[in-house]
């Protein structure tokens, strides 16, 4: 009978996810995204029709305009794609505080957790790391590779992510964790 076998071969699954460390959400991204290069490629023409270059690092490349916009402002969808060396928010960036506005931080988290930041010249305060947030100005944007946390609305609290880049165009910031996520919900870590 076939009846059994189903159930052995989703077994069988179920562990080497786990061995391989793969949570349900993951797996089912990770279907979800080899179905649509299966997809892709049927509906592509060979390399000898459309004359795009030989070899294997072609496989993802974008074949056309419309894919390149769209493309643009998302973070890479694979994970294993090189990204930017993590760093933190340090002496000379610039964040946001509710009270003072966007202020220049003097000096990096210090033992009590608190930055020293400064106002103007003469006006130099410690804030703790829970008041600050990402300067939603592309002139003053936090690198991709800052280590922040992402206040999550559907988790409900905050969670350790990673700038991947800012969006001038709306003012945001694409996450490891979240594209476009508002600066009011992106503090240092």
């Amino acid at each position: 009978g076939g009846g059994g076998g189903g159930s052995r071969t989703d077994a069988r699954r179920s562990t080497v996810d786990r061995q391989a460390g793969l949570g349900k959400q993951e797996v089912t991204q990770l279907g979800q995204q080899a179905a649509a290069l299966m997809t892709q490629q049927r509906s592509r023409p060979s390399r000898e029709e459309d004359g795009s270059r030989e070899g294997a690092d072609n496989k993802k490349a974008p074949y056309r305009l419309s894919d390149l916009e769209a493309t643009a402002s998302r973070p890479p969808a694979d994970p294993s794609a090189p990204s930017a060396p993590p760093r933190w928010v340090n002496k000379g960036d610039v964040c946001f505080v509710r009270e003072h506005g966007l202020v220049f931080i003097q000096s990096s988290v210090g033992r009590d957790g608190c930055y020293t930041v400064k106002v103007d010249d003469k006006k130099q305060f410690a804030v703790q790391t829970e008041s600050m947030r990402a300067p939603k100005d592309a002139k003053f944007a936090w690198a991709p590779g800052t280590q922040v946390s992402y206040l999550s609305a559907s988790v409900g609290k905050w969670i350790d992510a990673q700038v991947l880049s800012f969006n001038f165009a709306n003012g945001t910031y694409n996450l490891d964790v979240r594209p476009e996520a508002n600066p009011d919900n992106v503090r240092p870590r």
